[in-house]
């Protein structure tokens, strides 16, 4: 983020969220930010989100995975995981 020329604060106007929730997603206080959250980051880094999590140790993303999941109803958690683990086979095999 740094490299790019964003502090928090910047960073937040460029992605249009507050400077509070940016800050608290940065210090790790927002464990579980909502993926329209992460999107906005990404956009406003030119990145995309895999490349934003990719700091993140294999356990800590799926533990988000796991958080994400949570949060959706249900009834609908078994069609969504299908469609991640559609999803990761389709991925190279140099990104698993």
């Amino acid at each position: 983020m740094e490299r790019q020329g964003y502090n928090g604060v910047s960073l937040a106007e460029k992605a249009g969220l507050s400077r509070t929730a940016v800050h608290a997603i940065l210090k790790g206080r927002i464990a579980s930010p909502r993926v329209d959250t992460l999107e906005r980051i990404a956009d406003a880094l030119g990145v995309t989100i895999y490349e934003l999590m990719a700091d993140m140790t294999d356990e800590e993303l799926i533990a988000e995975i796991n958080a994400l999941i949570a949060a959706i109803p249900e009834k609908d958690r078994p069609r969504i995981r299908d469609m991640i683990a559609g999803f990761v086979r389709m991925l190279p095999t140099a990104a698993i």
